[in-house]
């Protein structure tokens, strides 16, 4: 799995038409909270008062360029009228080769994907956001190889085959969504989403292996002076533990994965030398993303400079 730009995975579609004005057209618009594709009206050409129009076409994501904020985003069906158009206010994109459309339906309807479009929009009011495409078209997601996407897609097909995945048909009401997510969560902490893989490589490095380096690493660092050895904590006991794991996974508490640190102080005096360094204040971090739109700088002491700066991954 890599982190790739989502314009490596979709291709914005400038399909503009000249509107005839004896052909009938079907207008459409995008519903709000992941409401899907709907039909609006079926005009004659010389009847559609703005003339700067798109085609839709199959299977491509369009994307509500004044309601993005409110999750006005879909995935066309696979069989459209030919007659069916949007405004210059939606945005469309073709899904490229390497992404499976169920996959990336799946992934619009992500709290990350969610927040990633709403860091793409600007203005004042909420009601009056809109969509930023280039920016958009910069940002980043996690993208499995196609078969591992597949693999993912085809099972929560048949995890929630009561509901249809076409977004033009599922039904989205009544906190479904939410119900969905924590489904996936369950399921995906359970091993029951990777069962298959883990069946085709029975030779991966169980979880014991890789808590070990990590703390191998920690002692390295405690050793470098970088964090501070932390307080002892009592093991997990089985009271504690919500379900069996699969063969190779391991409980472990957040303390055994990192180490937490605090953050400089603000106007904190200091006799040794100084810098002043961009820093992440509140508003900076955001849920699922960090919006850097606007930072401001703090000057500190190179040692806090050092001990404080943020690293990859972090």
């Amino acid at each position: 799995m890599e982190r790739i730009k989502l314009k490596k995975i979709l291709q914005y579609l400038d399909d503009k038409i000249i509107i005839d004005d004896e052909t009938r057209y079907i207008t459409i618009k995008v519903k709000r909270r992941f409401g899907g594709l709907e039909r609006r009206e079926e005009l004659l050409g010389r009847d559609i008062k703005t003339k700067k129009q798109y085609l839709i076409r199959p299977y491509s994501f369009i994307i509500s360029r004044v309601q993005c904020w409110h999750q006005a985003y879909a995935i066309t069906p696979k069989e459209l009228p030919e007659s069916m158009i949007a405004s210059q206010n939606y945005d469309q994109f073709k899904i490229k080769e390497n992404t499976d459309e169920r996959y990336f339906w799946w992934l619009t309807h992500s709290n990350y994907f969610t927040e990633l479009v709403r860091s793409c929009a600007y203005g004042v009011v909420k009601e009056k956001m809109v969509f930023n495409r280039e920016k958009f078209l910069e940002q980043e997601v996690w993208l499995p190889c196609i078969e591992e996407q597949q693999r993912f897609g085809e099972h929560l097909d048949k995890c929630f085959s009561t509901r249809q995945v076409l977004s033009s048909d599922i039904d989205l009401s009544g906190g479904y969504i939410d119900q969905l997510r924590q489904a996936i969560l369950r399921e995906a902490a359970q091993g029951k989403l990777t069962e298959e893989w883990r069946k085709e490589n029975p030779d991966i490095e169980p979880a014991s292996v890789l808590l070990e380096k990590i703390k191998g690493e920690k002692e390295q660092l405690i050793k470098k002076k970088k964090i501070k050895r932390e307080k002892l904590i009592p093991p997990i006991s089985e009271d504690e533990i919500p379900y069996e794991l699969p063969k190779g996974w391991q409980w472990c508490r957040l303390e055994d994965l990192m180490s937490i640190t605090g953050g400089v102080t603000k106007g904190k005096k200091d006799s040794t030398e100084m810098v002043d360094t961009p820093y992440l204040r509140v508003a900076n971090v955001q849920r699922g993303f960090l919006d850097l739109r606007l930072m401001k700088d703090i000057h500190v002491s190179k040692v806090d400079y050092e001990k404080y700066q943020l690293k990859e991954e972090d």
